[in-house]
């Protein structure tokens, strides 16, 4: 957001070579937006860039993608600690976009709470028990406070994830 293709891509001077470089590093809806716009011109890169420009600069459409991230996220195995610090990942991925869009209240305490669904029997306990302390505006908000409890997490998980790892190896 905010930047052009001369901050973005400084390295590559060629108008050509920066638009295959741009094309080489998006992912996603990004991808799908650049993937019908030729790169035979020097001046594709501001094609390309505009492209881009259009979709995420609507800030509608980017709060939209952000609540398909949030609608999609899954566990992937309940007691993985790599799964656990990866969700914690989105989820703080997610809340700092809503945040640079000033959207945070695009995510409701049911939100919160089908997220929370997710989350292993333990840690979800815990965070129904924090919930529990939460002050009114809070728990009908409760986005922030669920972010700041899934950090807490991924930091403790980070050095079980470290043993699980260092185990694994001993045990082949």
């Amino acid at each position: 957001r905010g930047l052009g293709p001369d901050f973005a891509i400084p390295g590559f001077t060629n108008g050509k070579i920066r638009a295959e470089e741009l094309r080489r590093c998006v992912r996603g809806k990004a991808r799908e937006l650049l993937q019908n716009i030729s790169s035979t011109s020097p001046a594709t890169i501001n094609v390309m860039w505009q492209r881009l420009t259009e979709y995420y600069d609507d800030a509608a459409s980017s709060v939209n993608e952000i609540l398909k991230v949030v609608q999609n996220l899954r566990a992937d195995r309940a007691e993985d600690y790599r799964s656990l610090a990866k969700f914690a990942d989105k989820v703080e991925g997610c809340h700092t976009q809503l945040t640079t869009l000033n959207q945070l209240g695009c995510i409701s305490m049911r939100d919160v709470d089908a997220m929370s669904s997710l989350l292993p029997v333990s840690v979800k306990e815990e965070w129904h028990g924090r919930y529990a302390t939460l002050s009114g505006s809070d728990q009908i908000h409760p986005f922030n406070k669920f972010k700041n409890f899934m950090v807490e997490k991924r930091e403790g998980v980070i050095r079980l994830m470290e043993h699980q790892h260092t185990s694994t190896r001993r045990m082949d």
